[in-house]
């Protein structure tokens, strides 16, 4: 690219140029081509972004949030009800203060389950000190 090209470039994005280049580069019938060709350019590309923000900024696009809110909130609120029945069809019972206290059972071994006979006995005893200090 030649340099009366790009001083064309450089005017026509608002940069600072040197008056006499510009002249220069418009006093070529190529170079004045070039003006109006980056000009319509610009110009386009300027449509294009504007639609875009435009669009951005539709009320329908700020109307999609409160919907996605509602899908959040009913997505929470779903799960949340999904683990309470899960929890209270699987968990475990918990007595209600009517219900009368649970008895311990002690199974004994059965023929399923053989337990040797003991070899030894070890006897634990403990002894609490008086309060005199002496055993």
């Amino acid at each position: 690219m030649n340099s009366e090209l790009e001083t064309i470039d450089a005017f026509v994005d608002g940069e600072r140029v040197d008056g006499e280049a510009i002249k220069r580069a418009l006093a070529d019938p190529e170079g004045r081509a070039y003006l109006v060709d980056a000009w319509l350019l610009r110009e386009a590309i300027q449509e294009d972004q504007t639609r875009v923000s435009h669009a951005a900024t539709l009320p329908v696009a700020q109307s999609a949030k409160p919907a996605q809110r509602w899908l959040v909130a009913a997505a929470i609120t779903g799960s949340l009800l999904g683990g309470y029945a899960t929890g209270r069809i699987t968990g475990p019972e918990v007595p209600s203060a009517v219900t009368a206290p649970a008895t311990t059972v002690v199974a004994q071994p059965g023929p399923a389950f053989p337990v040797p006979a003991a070899t030894r006995v070890i006897q634990l005893e403990f002894h609490v000190p008086n309060a005199t200090g002496g055993n």
